[in-house]
């Protein structure tokens, strides 16, 4: 579980999460948080991008059987502008399943 905590014009990014593809190869990662921890479960999630480079990010790889690297990412005290985020706070998952739409087309096809 990954949250993040408005400060000012900033997020405060702490938390974890699993299959990060490309994670230790990445600048930025495309990241689901939760925003309003009281908010049913597919709501409160906000969608932002974090630069790997910031201080407080950090990944371990995860070996699977395919071809492409994965890893588990790590995140704390993470800062992140409010201009890095996508959409609007709190409604992330409707970007989330527009963006799994496209990868069933592209798997299935």
């Amino acid at each position: 579980k990954t949250r993040a905590v408005r400060d000012g014009d900033t997020y405060i990014v702490d938390g974890q999460k699993i299959w990060t593809t490309n994670g230790d190869t990445a600048d930025w990662v495309w990241l689901a948080v939760r925003t309003d921890p009281g908010a049913p479960p597919h709501k409160g999630i906000t969608m932002l991008l974090v630069p790997t480079s910031d201080p407080g990010y950090s990944c371990t790889l995860i070996n699977t059987l395919a071809s492409h690297d994965t890893t588990a990412s790590y995140y704390e005290n993470v800062r992140v502008p409010l201009t890095h985020r996508v959409g609007e706070e709190n409604k992330g998952w409707r970007l989330i399943t527009n963006q799994l739409n496209h990868e069933r087309v592209t798997l299935a096809a």
